[in-house]
């Protein structure tokens, strides 16, 4: 910012110094120290947070040497923990964001890109509302199930260097489950192995004494929500797994299961010889430039909230491979961009990955579930959700679901809910990272996002 101010006081100075040499050029020279103090004082301004819309700063605002770089994040990283809005055209972007968000009743981070250039970000809310910390676009938040489509990516890496071959049975990575051998990676990959929910049907799968125990302990403690003192080892996980039926034939239908990706953790862990942090770091977050990515919570992370519950958190080592990565909305933008254009699995690979074997029944079995459960949970409390009528169905491909051209992934974990998506034809990238929200309606945070793509839609580019 000091270089910013330096080279436009001498551009000033050298535009005064003409006034001895062209008395004519009075009133360009005017107006010229006018647009540099203003600018002057729209950095100023938005240094304070004093900037408004008419003030923003657009994508020609950006330095050669900011623009030149292969991959712009860390440019914009710093710009957009500044600026609101980087392109003006897309002020009904904004608009619609915080309509959204006050709507849904969330806070946190929001990030639109087109191609390689994030045209806005910013922040809402409060990161900590105990140390009145805000959050901003470098908050770190848990992306939860998005982390699922890094667990996938990685598989297909391995995959391309013949380390593993995804129409395997996995028995060969746990000789002892029952039903290893009717199975396939790429089944648990497509959420069609039948094996039962580990966290959204917790009471279900942990069937094992001390594992069980330490559920009905979990469910009956009223301080906490999250998962953050009860931590099933990697032994216990695999003994309740092994001790559970199937939900149904593998690959006769789908059936979202956390539990799948646990286990296609397990299994990057055992072909790399890695652990998984250090697997996802070396071969995805460090060429992806992803810097404020990894699966260690950090002091100034978000805080997740739920509104009528107040603070949780879950165990990262819990959520693991199925949903415990922490990040940026800037990294996660890079993830997107990277992934979408073949630079960390091939175009044939991503390919495997965006391929929906068939249409997910608009997961009318688990929506009813789910409403059950938070019946007996919220007793009196519970209000019957509404139901879009143009709701879609869900199509879920491997680590990624696919509509239209939209490429995406939900996430949901305790107060934290999230959204990443690449539109593969008009190139749009949108991330919604947040921290706070009621349970219900995080859950709906796919309509913030429907509110943030028609508004893209209508700009002409």
């Amino acid at each position: 910012m000091v270089k910013r101010h330096i080279t436009l006081a001498l551009i000033m100075l050298l535009m005064l110094s003409t006034l001895s040499v062209c008395t004519s050029c009075d009133n360009i020279t005017k107006n010229a120290t006018e647009e540099i103090t203003g600018a002057i004082k729209i950095e100023n301004e938005i240094e304070t947070g004093d900037a408004d819309s008419d003030s923003l700063i657009d994508d020609e605002s950006l330095t050669d040497e900011e623009t030149s770089s292969e991959n712009k994040c860390e440019s914009y990283r710093y710009l957009a923990s500044e600026t609101l809005l980087l392109d003006s055209r897309y002020n009904g972007v904004r608009q619609a964001v915080y309509d959204g968000l006050e709507e849904h009743d969330l806070q946190g981070t929001i990030l639109v890109g087109v191609g390689d250039d994030i045209v806005y970000a910013e922040s809402f809310g409060k990161a900590s509302e105990w140390d009145n910390i805000d959050n901003t676009n470098i908050t770190r938040y848990g992306i939860a199930s998005l982390t699922k489509s890094f667990t996938a990516a990685a598989i297909m890496q391995l995959y391309e260097e013949e380390k593993l071959d995804i129409y395997d049975s996995i028995d060969k990575y746990f000789p002892d489950y029952k039903y290893g051998k009717d199975i396939t990676i790429l089944e648990l990959m497509q959420m069609r192995s039948g094996i039962i929910d580990y966290l959204n049907d917790m009471k279900r799968y942990m069937t094992v004494s001390d594992s069980k125990a330490i559920y009905e302990e979990f469910i009956e403690n009223k301080d906490y929500k999250g998962l953050d003192e009860y931590k099933w080892s990697r032994e216990d996980m695999l003994k309740n797994l092994y001790n559970n039926d199937l939900l149904f034939e593998p690959d006769e239908q789908y059936a979202y299961s956390n539990t799948n990706y646990y286990l296609l953790g397990c299994i990057i862990e055992q072909v790399s010889g890695m652990e998984y942090d250090e697997y996802i770091t070396e071969n995805i977050l460090v060429p992806c430039d992803m810097s404020n990515s990894n699966l260690k919570p950090l002091e100034n992370d978000a805080v997740s909230y739920i509104k009528s519950e107040g603070f949780v958190s879950s165990s990262y080592e819990t959520l693991f491979a199925a949903g415990g990565i922490r990040s940026d909305v800037f990294d996660m933008f890079s993830w997107m961009r990277n992934l979408s254009k073949g630079n960390i699995v091939s175009k044939e690979s991503f390919e495997i990955m965006t391929d929906v074997k068939d249409v997910a029944i608009k997961d009318k079995m688990h929506y009813e579930k789910e409403q059950q459960r938070l019946k007996e949970e919220l007793k009196d409390e519970y209000e019957e959700p509404e139901i879009d009528p143009d709701y879609e169905p869900t199509y879920y491909a491997c680590g990624l679901m696919v509509t239209g051209p939209n490429v995406w992934h939900r996430g949901y974990i305790d107060g934290f809910a999230n959204y990443m998506s690449v539109n593969v034809e008009n190139d749009v990238t949108i991330i919604i990272l947040t921290n706070s929200g009621d349970e219900r309606v995080t859950k709906d945070i796919g309509g913030l996002w429907n509110d943030i793509n028609d508004a893209v839609e209508k700009i002409e580019r």
